[in-house]
């Protein structure tokens, strides 16, 4: 009796989760051109990140998110969201629109830049408990648009800005450095409620750009970037470690760890003094930030350095094949509740045998019944992402780059291009 009153709940429990509406994505893009932009501005459409906010992300992303930058037209938008969803549906995402005043808010320490210039843009899932951060960077027509920054220095930078547990893929439509990617990622978490401190998002950022002049002195060599990556987490691992002791290391022993772990992933030779004194800086400064004095932070490098070292050649998760999280979530909910009952049979039910076989068979056809919430959570987002498309026409239709010969500066350099052709690139982020 008591089993049967439990699994009724729980299916009670799920049923009005799946009920649950998803916000309408132009609730919290702030992308209707005919509302006022002081009344657009509520606190959904533009999160704030203050030093009052979280040390580390503490909930799992609730839902599947498509965040493009504002510099992309209507029918920019829809080629890129193709990509990103690759063998996915893009309606089973929730879109959102990264601004350059958001650039400013999250990752350029209070600078903003122009609605133009942000084109890089990001889609990003839940993933397992444990799993840390994944991160592709997905060809847009065949090429890889995003020339400055590599899937392991994503995979650094968020996890160092507190990020845990999450799937990121990157693309950009035209070649851009990419390094406002991350702005679209902690937009998005902000939107899902989880408020990471500013303090922690503009020291990983400071990390990311660190590392930038390294692995663009070392193109070819397609390890380097992943090798590096794993000596700066190794570093920022021992520096957490080390506060959370009581300790604070100096410039002149974080330098001491950075060369130590630049000879164990060989390549100390091969990294600039120059860049090794900008890496070092960026780690005395994620070492004052709130991130660092956090267990989770450590636990998270862990797993990002083994992902990592598994794919230290590039793509760390195959950007065709998204889950669907909605059917992720109620899955795993449902394993949750089972795991819950299953214990409580153990625990005080002395016909334990034919009590777990009706509890088994309770989770099979609870798969089925999780399965047609799922179903109706994602008819639900593909009405909020075509009033998300309709609210992003009208604002990108009026985003005009100041200067029109701009788009000559948004050009990635060719292979052979020198170093000042490819810092036009990087005026488009």
């Amino acid at each position: 009796m008591k089993l049967n009153k439990l699994m009724t709940t729980s299916m009670v429990g799920l049923a009005l989760l799946a009920a649950t509406p998803v916000a309408c994505a132009d609730d919290v893009a702030g992308d209707n051109a005919n509302t006022p932009a002081t009344t657009q501005q509520s606190s959904q459409s533009t999160p704030t990140f203050n030093n009052g906010g979280q040390s580390v992300q503490t909930k799992q992303l609730s839902k599947p998110y498509m965040v493009f930058g504002a510099g992309l037209s209507d029918s920019e938008r829809q080629q890129v969201a193709q990509v990103l969803a690759g063998n996915s549906s893009a309606a089973n995402f929730t879109n959102l629109t990264a601004t350059g005043q958001d650039y400013g808010q999250y990752v350029g320490n209070g600078q903003a830049t122009t609605d133009s210039a942000m084109i890089s843009s990001v889609a990003l899932q839940p993933a397992d408990p444990g799993t840390g951060i994944n991160v592709s960077i997905k060809d847009f027509d065949g090429k890889d648009n995003i020339t400055q920054v590599t899937p392991q220095q994503y995979a650094m930078a968020a996890t160092c800005a507190g990020v845990k547990d999450m799937n990121i893929v990157v693309t950009a439509n035209t070649p851009v450095s990419g390094t406002s990617a991350l702005t679209g990622v902690y937009k998005a978490l902000a939107v899902d409620g989880i408020q990471l401190n500013s303090k922690n998002t503009a020291a990983a950022n400071g990390l990311l750009q660190a590392t930038q002049p390294a692995v663009q002195a070392n193109q070819g060599d397609s390890q380097y970037a992943g090798k590096l990556v794993q000596a700066v987490l190794a570093v920022a691992q021992q520096v957490a470690q080390d506060r959370q002791n009581g300790k604070m290391d100096s410039a002149s022993e974080i330098q001491s760890m950075l060369m130590k772990q630049l000879q164990k992933q060989g390549i100390a030779s091969e990294t600039p003094q120059s860049a090794i004194n900008q890496i070092v800086q960026a780690l005395v400064n994620f070492e004052h930030a709130p991130v660092a004095k956090t267990s989770t932070v450590v636990n998270t490098i862990k797993n990002v350095q083994h992902n990592v070292a598994n794919n230290k050649n590039g793509n760390m998760i195959n950007a065709n094949d998204w889950k669907d999280a909605h059917m992720n979530f109620f899955e795993r909910l449902w394993k949750m509740i089972v795991h819950a009952v299953n214990v409580y049979i153990l625990r005080h039910d002395p016909t334990k045998d034919a009590s777990a076989e009706k509890s088994q068979e309770a989770q099979n056809s609870g798969v089925s019944a999780a399965s047609s919430a799922s179903g109706s959570s994602a008819t639900q987002s593909s009405s909020a992402a075509k009033d998300q498309s309709a609210a992003g026409d009208e604002q990108s239709s009026e985003v005009t780059p100041k200067q029109p010969a701009q788009k000559q500066d948004e050009k990635a350099p060719a292979a052979q291009n020198n170093a000042q052709q490819a810092s036009g690139a990087a005026n488009q982020q």
